[in-house]
């Protein structure tokens, strides 16, 4: 998709946003029969969201560039910054409408 051609790729970051995203990729990562893998590794029952997910199942999802069904690359990038940037341990806490 060209940048221009998306909202998603209009974003003000003091970092390379796609690059950050793109490293924590999970090169390993394989299909799973009955649910989606995305790009992280993490696997999902696309029976919870029917209607966002529909003929998902048993596929793996590339990085979100500019964006995928769940957010854009803009979130992604802030969340794995903080995970990037942390030194020891790490909490996370999400507070979403999702």
């Amino acid at each position: 998709m060209e940048k221009s051609n998306s909202p998603f790729w209009h974003y003000s970051s003091i970092y390379d946003a796609e690059a950050l995203v793109n490293k924590f990729e999970d090169k390993q990562r394989e299909a799973v029969p009955d649910r989606l893998v995305n790009y992280l590794g993490a696997v999902i029952n696309p029976r919870f969201l029917p209607h966002v997910l529909p003929d998902c199942a048993g596929k793996v999802e590339g990085p979100p560039a500019p964006n995928n069904w769940h957010s854009e690359i803009a979130e992604f990038a802030a969340v794995l910054r903080a995970v990037d940037q942390a030194v020891g341990s790490f909490t996370v806490i999400e507070l979403g409408c999702g």
